[in-house]
């Protein structure tokens, strides 16, 4: 409040037969009125079987977002068995490829017995000597049963 103002509330408040202690205790209580704010309302409680309620619903939303399939794992799962398909498919070839290498070494040996066997045979038909020679019987003999059973096991 400016002093000008207050000078004029006082010459309104001022008259005759008025007590200067009875002035100056209405004024401070019309300023103080006007200073002390309102209390805010009280804050409004919820109702509890509102809350309960709505507790309910969200727990009815959760069970039914969890039994809901979700079409990502799915898919997932079906990308999943395909690499395994996949790994088995790998694993395969890499076991034909070893049977493979197994086989070319065995037959690279057989022709190799074979022609050794062939010179000594043309060594021995130039000789008297007709006997084959038993070591190299053993060999062949080992080697085209070395091949029989790689060509069981892909069977």
């Amino acid at each position: 409040m400016t002093k000008q103002k207050l000078q004029q509330e006082l010459l309104e408040e001022v008259k005759e037969g008025v007590k200067p202690s009875d002035l100056k205790k209405k004024l401070k209580r019309s300023k103080s009125l006007g200073d002390i704010p309102k209390a805010p309302p009280l804050p409004t409680q919820p109702n509890i079987q509102q809350l309960q309620q709505e507790n309910e619903k969200l727990k009815k939303q959760v069970e039914n977002l969890k039994e809901k399939p979700n079409p990502r794992i799915a898919e997932l799962e079906k990308e999943l068995e395909q690499t395994h398909e996949l790994e088995k498919g790998v694993k395969a070839l890499k076991s034909e490829k070893e049977y493979n290498k197994n086989a070319r070494e065995l037959i690279q040996e057989y022709k190799q017995a074979l022609a050794d066997k062939e010179k000594k045979s043309i060594k021995h038909s130039h000789s008297t000597q007709t006997d084959p020679d038993p070591e190299l019987e053993t060999t062949l003999d080992n080697l085209l049963q070395s091949i029989q059973d790689l060509n069981n096991q892909i069977k």
